[in-house]
């Protein structure tokens, strides 16, 4: 018998690795080892790798997309939905509903990750999230800066593996007559606030949109930009809190405005794709660097069309592009069989970014843990300071 119970024990690991997360949440009040287990680093990096490879291979929820519905004709109040949403299950589309009420243009709502299971949320307030585990926690708002001022800001999420730690990166942009100058701020969840980064900011270099939703590459997080020599991806080091710049072929791209470009991460690679704007059969061309940080590691790996019907790349997924089709839905484009698959669903996307369970937690040392709130009954104003949420409601 006491066998049996010891070879019971070593199969448990090799068990829970494979259940989803909703499972695992509930299973952590078996038994205090079952709870230290689900807890302990080493099995939530392997549940990690192990039940998001089952996922993929099944065609289980494959992203979290963002789209809008409009509350009134003229468009002026309206809400921001994040969908789980797979190919075939009409059930995900009211698997995770968080939803923002606001009375300004919902374009504003960015979404970026992602990182272990974890993604940001950039809107007014702004969150850190994991889904899976039905946990979120507000950022706090970014230093202010003068109110005369029209500012833009261009935002990256990325992860420090030294200290296990989730960072948010805001660089500020505004002009003081004809100069341009710049802030750049960084919040860690482990602390729980911004902080004023001195780094120097490269010269002439001017951002050009932003990039799809996960764009953290070797530590860095990425954006498309170009200066006086051309085109070229600007990189933040989350762990050195530098910035770097990695040029691009020259004779590619003409112009940022014509050819703008797409920075995103596809597989463990930094990817650019370029497409031209104003074309009704769009091509789109993908490039990944081999080697990080060499600009003669860059290739084209393949190129995509020209293709009718799609209006603009939203992620990579294993390996395809899913795009946004002019009809208000999404395309997986297969690059190794060149079929097109379309989701069943017509749902408007804006952003999508692959889904991604894990059993990281976003509790950090809080007293103020507040559960079983329905999020859409939250009074933001009501709180001093960001605390953390159970999230009991999705619709």
């Amino acid at each position: 018998m006491a066998r049996n119970l010891d070879r019971l024990k070593d199969l448990v690991p090799h068990i829970l690795h494979r259940l989803p997360v909703k499972s695992l949440v509930r299973f952590r009040g078996v038994h205090k080892s079952w709870s230290d287990l689900i807890k302990d680093p080493n099995f939530i990096f392997d549940h990690l790798q192990t039940l998001n490879q089952i996922n993929m291979d099944n065609y289980g929820f494959c992203f979290l997309v963002k789209r809008i519905w409009p509350a009134d004709p003229l468009f002026l109040v309206g809400k921001d939905f994040v969908h789980a949403l797979g190919f075939h299950q009409a059930a995900t589309l009211d698997f995770l509903d968080i939803v923002f009420k606001h009375r300004s243009y919902p374009g504003s709502f960015q979404m970026y990750g992602p990182l272990n299971g974890v993604y940001y949320i950039h809107k007014k307030p702004s969150l850190l999230i994991n889904p899976s585990m039905r946990e979120f926690r507000f950022v706090p708002e970014t230093p202010p800066f003068p109110e005369n001022l029209i500012a833009i800001r261009h935002n990256g999420f990325g992860f420090d593996h030294r200290t296990d730690d989730y960072k948010v990166v805001c660089i500020t942009s505004f002009f003081i007559g004809e100069d341009m100058l710049r802030r750049v701020h960084v919040y860690a969840l482990s602390c729980n606030y911004w902080r004023n980064v001195d780094c120097p900011f490269p010269s002439c270099v001017h951002i050009q949109c932003q990039p799809l939703s996960d764009t953290f590459v070797h530590g860095a997080s990425h954006w498309w930009a170009c200066d006086g020599d051309g085109e070229l991806v600007l990189a933040f080091d989350m762990l050195d809190e530098m910035f770097q710049v990695i040029r691009f072929p020259k004779p590619e791209v003409k112009s940022c405005n014509n050819f703008p470009g797409n920075v995103a991460k596809f597989k463990e690679f930094l990817a650019v794709i370029l497409c031209p704007e104003y074309v009704t059969e769009k091509q789109f061309d993908i490039w990944v660097m081999l080697e990080y940080g060499k600009k003669e590691s860059w290739i084209k790996l393949f190129t995509i069309g020209p293709i009718a019907g799609v209006q603009k790349p939203l992620a990579f997924w294993k390996d395809g592009i899913v795009f946004g089709d002019n009809s208000g839905g999404m395309v997986l484009y297969d690059t190794q069989t060149e079929m097109k698959e379309s989701f069943e669903f017509r749902i408007e996307p804006l952003m999508a970014t692959a889904y991604m369970e894990s059993v990281v937690s976003l509790r950090r040392d809080i007293d103020d843990i507040v559960p079983e709130l329905r999020f859409d009954t939250i009074q933001i104003e009501r709180f001093q300071r960001p605390q953390l949420f159970s999230l009991v409601s999705f619709r």
